[in-house]
């Protein structure tokens, strides 16, 4: 496994990383130096394809295991650190002599943390300190003095101050902590360095002095100054100063890069066991050559054990392997050992601490050396025990929904339908290994309304017949035997567990029936509980799975499909049975033809219309035309006595006894048939006269209206010679009366091209809408004299002069409605107001109102007032075609409007009509030049000249003298 830790990262510093064999894997250069060797990278740019924890063979002989490395002396302390490094302590701090290149031996202090594979560790030189507290003396280094100590203790790269014992007054500071701390030669030491109020819990004197008050062994610990912001390793111990007493001598190594890597150590030891705990993943380590194995502890809490529980070795581990992949995982291993494969992987099982077994993927490769002998075998365990129960569930869910399948194959191909269910019951139970499958339905007791259970189905495993029911349960009370079980199963929920653990008296029930573990799922059938399917286990206690429970209820639906098919089957028998009493009962023939058109069945209706004996008609071909695309036709055929017959045939495809015939029903229509010829006969006679009076009416109108047309233009000519004004006022009333005439003529031509189906001829021009009102109240205003009426006309002051419509049509409807209103009116007044319903730039729709105080309309007749030829019993006295309103009408919706009436009986009546008109259109550019010119001159003047009659009018008093209140409101 790779360091996770580069160390070129702080080349400055005295580290290493060194695996549990004592082999160098990474070593500073400033390290490197103290024992006059070559540094070590993770990987240098010569070999940057080998992996960092492959050594050449320069590395290797540069470097020497560290067990060879150190003081003989100090060997055994060194490998019991490595042990208990290895074994998982957090950290290990310890000193020796390492060996100098040159042959000398160099005191080191070791700070040493575990990695995966290895160690880091944190080094530190006193060479100088450990010659002064022990009395060691290097090879040619002389005697040393005060004077001597003096200067080794101001020479080293750390704290060094001298305490008294008792009141902890510093007696010496080195040049080291003067730069650091300035001059603190007479204070107290917790005071200066930690700011503290008391003494440190470290400087205790019976660390560093035996029970006699002589110096004992050195005393170490780790302190962090606020005051310099650094972490310092502090050793004490009790030694004779210059003056030859006891003092307490503190040496303070700086230590802060390390505890910043340690930290970094710490963080990344913490992502490496989070990664490999949320991977499930652990790493070992085999070394061949003494045979002994690292097992990463996440690979111990996968299974349960504790790192103290599961001993790091090989036979432990192969002992918590299944027996059947024994074999085979031996086999894998020695295949990579002997080089025949590169690497292994392989799943296998193991048994965890609670026996219960485990899925291994196991990852390995082997480390070989110069002479390519393996000798080490590395690799990683990954659990994978859920992805194989998941899979496994996913293969039980396919075995599952296999079985479902049969079950629904043999329901649908499966004649005898309780054969069938008997069958797929019996798939159902050898699929979930059952020792019975039964399905019960639901009944209501009428007398009672209490719901019970029948027993429908039972299978039961012939290996367990001691299990078998003798007889079917029936009337079974849900209320008495199986309390709670109705509310449960209604709501679709499904019962499942041990008898043991469900209430009386339920279980004293199931037991009677050496029911161990028992499943039950609900059936519903159009929305309602119908029953259900149930599953007994009589030798196991078995938790069912959500699977089981699944297919349970698909196949439960499945067998109720088939039960509902039955009773289907059984229903549709009886519904044939009623068809064919309606069939023969029939009044119409109902025959069945195959697709040669030969009968295969008849009803008796069929033989009483063919006159035929019972069964004659069975064989014989019907001749009729099968091959026509719609539904019903005539048919037209003779009966065996050759009486002719009109028949409606009806076809329509149908399955009689598993083939495709044809249905034929055929009603005698004979009758009917000459009921229709006579009245088509009747109808053409009538419309062909009714074609006659249209062809006279039109002809004898234009034969009219063509001397008319002669009578108008004379009348025309006469009006403009010199003529006296009786004359004038005589020729006047013989061109109203020609209009008038004219009106009615053009009445029976529209009605003849309306009822020609060719619509109504409108002719859009320019007109004055004032001068056509005035014309034709004035039309009137004879006729109504001559009955003692008044005729009134009421226009708005606004009213646009010119408009744009069909004039002659609009004097026509307005001469229908006033001739109308005279006509029925004895005594009062007629009024044609005028009013603007609604104006905008290009259009204004005018309302036009003919008000009378005749006889009014009866409510009852209002709706057919503008019906063709409608009339009225009042309007039967008087003379009219009854075809001007329905004229009117067609008129008015032709040109866009709408027309209708307020009436009181008795009261008057008012005749409206809105008519929508278009304003004129631009004028010519030259027209509009000179109306341009003439508002210049003229706008001025006209503008004033209304103002001063305006003004002259202001103030003055109107005298009205007419004996009719509408004329008074009208001025």
């Amino acid at each position: 496994m790779e360091n996770n830790y580069n160390l070129s990262s702080v080349p400055r510093l005295l580290l290493c990383f060194v695996d549990f064999s004592g082999e160098f894997k990474q070593v500073t250069p400033v390290f490197a130096k103290v024992l006059g060797r070559t540094a070590i990278g993770e990987q240098t740019d010569a070999k940057a394809s080998k992996p960092q924890n492959h050594l050449d063979n320069t590395s290797q002989s540069v470097w020497p295991n560290l067990l060879d490395l150190v003081h003989p002396q100090e060997r055994q302390a060194t490998e019991q650190a490595i042990s208990q490094l290895s074994s998982g302590s957090v950290e290990v701090s310890f000193e020796t002599r390492c060996q100098h290149i040159n042959g000398n031996y160099h005191w080191l202090l070791w700070r040493a943390v575990p990695e995966a594979h290895g160690f880091y560790a944190q080094i530190t030189e006193f060479d100088a300190y450990k010659q002064q507290t022990t009395g060691l003396e290097v090879a040619s280094v002389p005697p040393v003095t005060d004077q001597h100590l003096l200067l080794i203790l101001d020479s080293l790269d750390a704290l060094v101050y001298v305490a008294d014992l008792d009141t902890y007054e510093i007696l010496y500071e080195n040049q080291y902590g003067r730069q650091l701390f300035g001059d603190v030669v007479g204070k107290i030491c917790w005071q200066v360095f930690l700011q503290k109020n008391s003494p440190c819990p470290f400087c205790n004197r019976n660390k560093i002095l035996t029970t006699d008050e002589q110096p004992d062994v050195s005393h170490q610990w780790e302190c962090y100054s606020t005051l310099v912001d650094k972490w310092y390793l502090v050793h004490d111990r009790a030694i004779r100063w210059i003056d030859g007493r006891l003092v307490r001598l503190e040496i303070a190594y700086d230590i802060t890069e390390r505890k910043q890597i340690e930290q970094s150590l710490k963080l990344s030891q913490e992502r490496y066991a989070l990664a490999v705990g949320a991977g499930k993943t652990g790493v070992w380590d085999w070394n061949l050559k003494t045979n002994e194995m690292y097992l990463d502890p996440n690979l111990k809490t996968l299974l349960g054990f504790t790192d103290s529980e599961l001993p790091s070795q090989l036979e432990a581990w192969m002992a918590l392997v299944h027996p059947d992949d024994v074999t085979r995982l031996r086999q894998v291993s020695r295949d990579c050992l002997l080089q025949r494969i590169p690497r292994f992987e392989e799943e296998y099982r193991l048994l965890d601490k609670d026996d219960s077994t485990r899925w291994m993927i196991v990852r390995g490769t082997t480390v070989h050396d110069e002479q390519e002998h393996a000798y080490r075998m590395v690799g990683t365990n990954i659990d994978i025990t859920e992805r194989k129960q998941f899979q496994e569930r996913l293969q039980e869910q396919q075995r599952l929904w296999h079985g479902v399948a049969q079950v629904t194959h043999t329901l649908l191909t499966v004649p005898d339908d309780d054969k069938a269910i008997h069958s797929a019951l019996e798939i159902l139970g050898r699929l979930t290994a059952v020792d019975r499958a039964y399905i019960f339905e639901n009944y209501v007791v009428p007398a009672t309304g209490e719901s019970v259970i029948n027993q429908r189905i039972t299978w039961v495993n012939e290996k367990y017949k001691p299990y078998n029911t003798p007889h079917k349960l029936k009337n079974l009370s849900y209320a008495y035997y199986l309390p709670g079980w109705y509310d449960i199963l209604e709501k679709d929920k499904p019962i499942a567990g041990l008898v043991n653990a469900f209430p009386e008296p339920i279980r004293s029930l199931l037991a009677s029936y050496k029911v161990i573990s028992i499943l039950i799922v609900p059936i519903h059938f159009k929305g309602q509980f119908w029953g259900f399917i149930g599953l007994d286990d009589c030798h196991r206690e078995r938790q069912w799975s959500p699977y089981e429970i699944f297919v349970l209820k698909v196949a439960g639906d499945s067998i109720r499909g088939t039960l509902a098919r039955k009773q289907f089957k059984e229903s549709l028998r009886q519904s044939e049975a009623k068809f064919r009493s309606i069939i023969e009962s029939s009044h119409d023939a109902i025959l069945v033809c195959d697709k040669e058109g030969l009968i295969r069945f008849v009803n008796p209706a069929a033989e009483k219309l063919y006159k035929a004996l019972p069964g004659e008609l069975i064989g014989k071909s019907f001749c009729a035309p099968f091959e026509v695309e719609f539904k019903k036709a005539e048919f037209k055929f003779k009966d065996f006595k050759g009486h002719s017959h009109v028949g409606e045939l009806q076809l329509s495809e149908i399955e009689w006894e598993g083939e495709q015939l044809t249905l034929v029903s055929l009603r005698d229509i004979t009758d009917r048939k000459q009921a229709e010829i006579e009245l088509q006969q009747n109808k053409e006679a009538a419309e062909a006269a009714n074609r006659f009076k249209t062809l006279f009416l039109a002809a004898m109108s234009h034969e009219i209206r063509t001397p008319m047309n002669g009578v108008l233009g004379l009348t025309e000519l006469l009006r403009k010679t010199t003529l006296t004004r009786q004359q004038q006022h005589y020729v006047q009333m013989i061109e109203n009366s020609g209009q008038v005439l004219l009106t009615v003529i053009n009445d029976i031509l529209d009605f003849s091209r309306i009822e020609a189906g060719k619509g109504l001829v409108l002719n859009i021009i320019e007109f004055n809408p004032r001068e056509l009102v005035e014309e034709m109240v004035s039309l009137f205003a004879t006729s109504a004299q001559s009955k003692g009426l008044e005729i009134l006309c009421q226009l708005p002051p606004h009213l646009p002069k010119t408009l744009r419509g069909e004039p002659s049509r609009l004097r026509q409807i307005i001469n229908n409605l006033l001739g109308n209103a005279i006509k029925f009116t004895k005594s009062g007044e007629v009024l044609l107001r005028l009013s603007v319903s609604s104006e905008t730039s290009t259009k204004v729709v005018l309302h036009f109102e003919v008000i009378d105080t005749g006889i009014g309309i009866e409510p009852s007749v209002r709706h057919n007032l503008f019906q063709l030829y409608f009339r009225t019993e009042d309007s039967n006295k008087s003379p009219g075609t009854g075809l001007g309103l329905f004229i009117s009408r067609r008129l008015i919706y032709e040109m866009g409007g709408e027309i209708d009436l307020k009436s009181e009986y008795g009261k008057g009546s008012t005749f409206w009509f809105k008519l929508p008109l278009e304003k004129p259109l631009s004028t010519s550019s030259e027209k509009a030049s000179m109306f341009s010119e003439q508002l210049s001159e003229n706008a001025l003047f006209q503008s004033n000249d209304l103002e001063r009659k305006i003004n002259k009018l202001r103030g003055l008093k109107i005298l009205i003298v007419d004996d009719n209140a509408t004329s008074w409101q009208i001025l």
